[in-house]
């Protein structure tokens, strides 16, 4: 644990100066879907960025019986973002944009493979003098897959990115 902070603490410190565009940047999203998220800007206002995501929950399929299960969730999400920064205070940004991915479920009693449509909305904020971005957002998914349907209006979420270049 400590090499970790003395890491922070050399990237915050010894990193140069960075400006409020960047080319990569690689970060956790932590939310109900939480994940490694990648991002590369095609140029300055549009950016594509992939999701990878695992999680592992205790589900029941029927309320009134107790009866739970174990069940293994993985994504990956591509995402086409356009980045609109703010006049008045450039470090700000909205992001807004549509993409796709593949979903596998698997439990003792479901097995899904399931496409999805995605789109995402959100702001972010990039330090001026520090390779770090911090970001909201709220993704929106539609999954679909043979006897299975899900739509997920709201998955918020708060992301650190650290800039790469």
């Amino acid at each position: 644990m400590k090499f970790f902070y003395l890491l922070l603490l050399l990237f915050c410190f010894i990193a140069p100066s960075f400006s409020q565009s960047f080319n990569e940047s690689i970060g956790i999203r932590g939310g109900n879907i939480s994940g490694i998220t990648y991002k590369k800007m095609i140029d300055e206002e549009i950016g594509i960025e992939a999701i990878a995501s695992f999680d592992l929950r205790l589900v029941s399929d029927n309320i009134l019986i107790d009866e739970y299960y174990l069940q293994f969730n993985s994504r990956l999400d591509g995402l086409y973002e356009f980045h609109k920064p703010f006049e008045q205070h450039p470090e700000w940004s909205l992001h807004y944009g549509f993409g796709g991915g593949v979903q596998v479920i698997r439990s003792a009693f479901q097995k899904v493979n399931a496409l999805s449509g995605l789109g995402i909305i959100g702001v972010s904020y990039a330090f001026e003098n520090y390779p770090f971005i911090i970001s909201i957002n709220n993704l929106s998914r539609l999954s679909l897959g043979l006897d299975y349907t899900v739509f997920r209006f709201s998955d918020a979420a708060f992301t650190f990115r650290y800039v790469l270049k």
